[in-house]
């Protein structure tokens, strides 16, 4: 998952109210407070979200899913089927670009 679907992420569940702000999303990541504001104000478009940090995301979704309305459960399950198209499209443009990197630089 690249940064900015990180933020894209965040501003869904604050819709949802599932987090209050930046600082409590950063810490439910298991990072320091300021990691959601850090990575939303990298100008490199290219920031990879560690897959530590997208696990846990995926774990802490899902883990709310018992005990919200079906409604409620249905949304959690989008933002996790999002992620997890995000985190497979960064993995492909990240071998993509390793692979055009090593061919350019022989």
């Amino acid at each position: 998952m690249m940064g900015f679907h990180l933020i894209e992420v965040f501003y869904k569940l604050h819709d949802l109210g599932l987090v209050r702000s930046k600082r409590h999303f950063s810490r439910t990541l298991g990072h320091h407070w300021s990691y959601v504001r850090d990575v939303e104000q990298r100008s490199d478009d290219r920031f990879r979200v560690p897959s530590t940090t997208v696990d846990r995301l995926v774990t802490h979704l899902q883990a709310f899913m018992p005990f919200v309305s079906k409604r409620m459960a249905a949304e959690i399950d989008g933002v996790v089927v999002t992620v997890q198209q995000h985190t497979t499209v960064a993995d492909c443009l990240g071998y993509r670009l390793r692979n055009v990197k090593s061919v350019s630089n022989p």
